[in-house]
């Protein structure tokens, strides 16, 4: 109800009701994998060898786009007819293992830093 100023005080039909009181928020629920032992703000220790994570990524990626690379190479090298060493010529085709051959390092490395495998500076060395 609006009410002018030359109308008197407020009374108590004219005040807004008062809500009720709230009840507290319930805490937030917990998940089984985020309790832990430890503090959530503590990096796992790594192993000797081991990458950091954002290195990790990083590594992956550039071995990923590798993979890619060799795959753009060998849809070029079919398209404009010029094989590669790898390929064959397209009458004599060779096999698909050893066509598949630029593929099995950087595979394997990709493959790895997904997995955190402890020694993965080393297999980027021996993939390269």
């Amino acid at each position: 109800m609006v009410r002018s100023m030359d109308q008197g005080p407020l009374t108590s039909d004219d005040q807004a009701p008062i809500p009720p009181p709230t009840t507290p928020l319930p805490p937030p629920p917990t998940f089984p994998f985020f309790q832990t032992d430890e503090e959530p703000w503590v990096a796992p220790v790594r192993r000797p060898g081991q990458l950091s994570p954002m290195w990790r990524l990083a590594f992956g990626l550039g071995w990923a786009a590798i993979v890619a690379c060799h795959a753009a190479i060998w849809e070029t090298s079919r398209v404009i007819g010029l094989s590669t060493w790898w390929l064959g010529a397209d009458a004599q085709p060779r096999f698909l293992l050893f066509q598949l051959l630029p593929f099995y390092g950087p595979l394997a490395v990709t493959i790895a830093a997904i997995s955190n495998w402890r020694y993965l500076p080393y297999g980027g060395i021996a993939a390269a």
